[in-house]
């Protein structure tokens, strides 16, 4: 197989996004996203192929994304030579942006509700396919300490436990085993999304505070070299 044929194979048949997009196309994309996750890609989400869901100029859709996200930890930039198969020379170098998939929902889908109504369904459907369920008279339930390993929370904080005292008709114990719900699963998942956005985002303003005093600082001793 030459290399463009392996280019070829590899690439997503897919032209970008744009808000002309329909449902199954977004699905599509963003299912390949979760495959290009599956193979150990961090920052699997191409930029040119989500940013005309909400932006209608590349050049604004950069400068947004780099005033909002932290470069190498919500995105990864680099130029790369596209060689010309044609002319079999190589073309100019091309800038690329790539994202992780946090920053996909929170610099994309969550703007436009069509959008995020089709990452939440692909998204949230692929984190809990893998997490056995349980009947209990009638109603769904999940593992409660399989779940938090699952989600990445605390098994031994005192929310943990203030989880089942305050809302105990979630709740199911069988022996020593206890179970929430599928539906109150899904409220702790988003309570605990919130709470890590809220910490990213002090974060990220403690960052460009920090950059902001570095400039200060620099302006302030060319001024006084001057």
């Amino acid at each position: 197989m030459s290399k463009k044929e392996e280019m070829q194979a590899t690439s997503l048949p897919m032209v970008a996004l744009d808000r002309e997009s329909n449902r199954e196309e977004i699905r599509k994309y963003f299912e390949y996203v979760i495959q290009q996750q599956h193979s150990g890609k961090e920052f699997s989400v191409d930029f040119d192929m989500v940013w005309p869901l909400v932006f209608q100029r590349k050049d604004i859709a950069i400068k947004s994304l780099e005033l909002y996200a932290v470069k190498d930890v919500d995105y990864q930039f680099f130029r790369q030579k596209v060689e010309n198969y044609d002319a079999h020379t190589p073309g100019r170098p091309e800038e690329k942006y790539y994202l992780t998939v946090p920053m996909l929902e929170y610099f994309i889908a969550r703007k436009v509700r069509y959008v995020f109504n089709v990452y939440r369904r692909v998204f949230h459907h692929e984190v809990m396919s893998d997490l056995k369920m349980y009947q209990f008279s009638g109603h769904a339930y999940y593992d409660y300490m399989e779940f938090l390993r699952h989600e990445g929370m605390s098994m031994v904080s005192g929310s943990c436990r203030a989880r089942i005292r305050r809302n105990p008709q979630e709740f199911h114990k069988r022996g020593n085993v206890w179970y929430v719900t599928r539906m109150y699963s899904g409220v702790i998942r988003k309570n605990v999304e919130l709470q890590r956005a809220y910490q990213t985002l002090r974060e990220r303003r403690e960052h460009y505070l920090q950059l902001e005093a570095q400039q200060l600082l620099l302006f302030s001793k060319e001024g006084g070299e001057s």
